[in-house]
């Protein structure tokens, strides 16, 4: 990517935009639709829900006030794609047609809510990776995520906000590791991971092991960042990775011991490599029109594609190693044959903006195109890419996976409100009798009344291997050897009830007239109450994780420091200065130990408590402590209160004292009383709302322990 990059919110803000004009419409439409809360807003989107009519990510079009058709006229007239080299979109527009839409390859399954991709760079988008069609790691914030679409559950690998360090010593590893590292991109294939971030850094770590293995920067340049990464099986049977940067370099790594194998250097930023399956060539993209193919032993030149109309970001081989794709900014997705490079075999327009992410199934049979937002495109390669499934959505993509097998895409949907997963599922001849079947009994159990949400009972089975107990939903069975078949996994309680809530009730409602004469016995009618004000203050507290002070952390960190060096200063140089002739006085004395011994030692005590506490605040923004916890946001809250308030104080004796008789103005002594009463009062409240969440904590705990107690194994 160019070093002059632009602002990168500009191409996914305006996406935010159109999205809070739709929830504007739900906040503003009538019928005394409240939102308070995204769960309660949306749920997750099964396929048996989708069947009957439901919006695949749950957006309730029928409540708002423009139809989802209008919607999407309004995206596509207003997306601006980003383009490096201008008008290159245009000239593409005029010049290619769209291959025929209309195919059905693979079929919408499931839409993950709990799940919350996220990207940090507007045109990297490679990061979501499927290891099975059950495992997806993907970025959220600063954390690398693991979900399991199996048992529902969403578990934290790694987490870049604080400090991470490697726990192995390889040779060319920084023992330091590194503090809030900005990911960039992401790769992981069986047990490896690879994350790469802004400032060229990389994080080695095997999925089997506790830590991180290996980490190191690439490069100490200003134009670092990581754009790629792919893990790959060597030649020798070892595991490779290879990294691209934006400043030229293309290297590989081994996965054994982690040493430097290659480093290829290039004229431009390379924005995506990619390795042939038989680990002879790479395919090289980056900040040119060109693309690059690349004897991988000595990173020579063997041949160049030319065509592409704008700088490219996205590169794959197809399994027989003769065809490779190439993703650009000039909204196309070209097809090459190395048999004939002179031109493409297939040039696949979009529809909205930049080609970032393309990625060939195991067997070759599909090639998958991610826009930057809304599209994901499937062609057929049997067909010559002549026919394509288009799946349409809203939301800016994080990226795309294939799992291993084929059976299974994710698509990461980063929003405001509507991130989640969307899972879609191969399509097979007898798929209509499993999705009848499975779908029906798994993800269609509720009734539509609260008399079968109650039936939907749980028991739990101890596990020996993993020593834990687990939890069995309705048709789970244990079998004789101690294993446990899972059948429902996949449907939470939790889920269950935001959906009772939130489009039962619309049934229950519209049904009412119907059912007067004899109303349903069982159906319990969930309404939101209205927050009171400490009710309020109480969610604010809970919610309030610490991620502004993470955002911030370099602002709080300079106004410590000028604290700190404002009182280090006034306790060198006190008010009235000091004795420059020894005739007044001992020479380089306080002139106010000759006054006013107690108000100077006074003084002296409230000075060195401000510089002491600016300075440890200081030191635990400098340690890379995580500010998410709220016994850290407590302290750092405690010592900030307890500063303005000794500056007060202080400033409010000087004044007494440089005064005639000790004479300070009312409006000057009362201001500031009432401010030293306010930083009083706010500490007394941080302090009581961070007791009461402690005794909370303990009391759950404790009831958790004895539910355990209770469980009849």
């Amino acid at each position: 990517m160019p070093d002059n990059e632009v602002d990168e919110i500009d191409y996914v803000a305006d996406e935010i935009d159109i999205l809070d004009f739709v929830m504007d419409d739900v906040e503003g439409g009538g019928g005394g639709y409240e939102v308070v809360d995204d769960y309660e807003m949306v749920t997750d989107t099964s396929s048996a829900q989708a069947r009957r009519g439901k919006d695949i990510q749950g957006i309730p079009w029928e409540r708002l006030k423009i139809t989802r058709e209008s919607y999407r006229r309004t995206r596509l007239e207003q997306y601006r794609n980003y383009e490096n080299v201008p008008l290159s979109g245009d000239t593409v527009d005029k010049k290619c047609k769209q291959k025929e839409k209309g195919a059905s390859y693979y079929e919408f399954f499931h839409n993950t809510r709990l799940v919350k991709p996220t990207i940090l760079h507007f045109q990297l988008r490679n990061l979501v990776w499927a290891t099975s069609k059950h495992d997806v790691y993907l970025m959220s914030n600063f954390s690398i995520m693991h979900w399991s679409s199996l048992s529902s559950k969403l578990t934290e690998i790694l987490n870049f906000s604080g400090h991470v360090a490697p726990t192995e010593k390889h040779a060319g590893s920084l023992l330091e590791g590194f503090t809030q590292t900005q990911i960039s991109t992401l790769a992981v294939k069986d047990d490896f991971l690879v994350a790469g971030g802004f400032q060229g850094e990389l994080a080695c770590k095997r999925l089997d092991k506790q830590g991180v293995s290996f980490c190191t920067r690439t490069t100490y340049e200003e134009n670092a960042i990581t754009n790629a990464v792919e893990i790959y099986d060597s030649l020798s049977g070892g595991m490779h990775f290879m990294a691209s940067n934006n400043d030229g370099g293309v290297r590989e790594y081994d996965m054994e011991r982690f040493q430097l194998m290659n480093h290829f250097r290039f004229p431009w930023p390379v924005n995506h490599s990619s390795l042939s399956p038989d680990r002879k060539l790479i395919t090289v993209v980056g900040d040119h029109l060109d693309g690059l193919i690349v004897d991988s032993s000595n990173g020579k030149t063997v041949a160049s594609v030319e065509g592409h109309l704008d700088y490219s970001f996205a590169s794959a081989w197809h399994p027989d190693g003769r065809l490779f794709a190439t993703g650009n900014q000039d909204k196309t997705c070209r097809v090459w044959d190395l048999r004939n490079l002179s031109n493409p075999v297939s040039v696949l327009k979009v529809n909205m903006g930049a080609v970032r992410s393309v990625r060939f199934s195991s067997d070759g049979q599909f090639l998958v195109v991610a826009e930057p937002a809304d599209f994901v495109h499937i062609y057929d390669t049997k067909l010559n890419c002549e026919k394509r499934q288009e799946i349409d959505f809203f939301g800016e993509i994080s990226g795309v996976s294939l799992s291993p097998d084929d059976e299974t895409l994710y698509i990461g949907v980063w929003d405001r409100t509507y991130a989640s997963l969307l899972q879609y599922n191969k399509r097979h001849k007898y798929g209509y009798q499993d999705s009848f079947v499975l779908d029906s009994a798994v993800l269609d159990l509720a009734a539509d009344d609260s008399a079968g949400l109650q039936k939907q009972k749980s028991s739990y089975h101890w596990d020996k291997r993993s020593k834990k107990y687990v939890k069995l939903n309705n048709g789970d069975r244990v079998t004789a050897s101690g294993k446990y078949d899972v059948f429902f996994k996949s449907l939470a309680i939790k889920t269950l009830l935001m959906e009772a809530n939130f489009q039962r009730s619309q049934d229950i409602k519209s049904s009412q007239t119907s059912t007067e004469s004899n109303p349903p016995q069982n159906v319990t009618h969930l309404e939101s109450k209205p927050k009171g004000f400490i009710s309020r203050i109480w969610s604010w507290y809970l919610n309030n994780n610490g991620n502004w002070l993470e955002k911030n952390r370099g602002i709080l960190m300079l106004a410590t420091i000028i604290v700190a060096t404002s009182s280090f200063y006034s306790g060198l140089h006190p008010p009235g200065g000091t004795f420059t002739d020894s005739k007044d006085g001992p020479l380089g004395n306080a002139v106010k130990t000759e006054l006013d011994m107690g108000q100077f030692n006074f003084f002296v005590v409230e000075n060195t408590i401000i510089m002491v506490l600016s300075l440890m605040i200081l030191v635990v923004l400098l340690s890379g402590i995580p500010l998410r916890n709220k016994f850290c946001l407590w302290v750092l809250n405690l010592a900030t209160l307890c500063i303005i308030f000794f500056v007060t104080v202080l400033y409010l004796g000087e004044i007494a004292q440089m005064s005639p008789d000790g004479w300070v103005n009312a409006p000057t002594s009362y201001l500031c009383f009432v401010w030293m009463l306010l930083c009083l009062l706010f500490a007394f409240i941080h302090t009581v709302f961070f007791i009461i969440w402690v005794i909370k904590k303990l009391l759950k705990a404790r009831k958790r322990t004895q539910n355990c107690d209770r469980i009849d194994v």
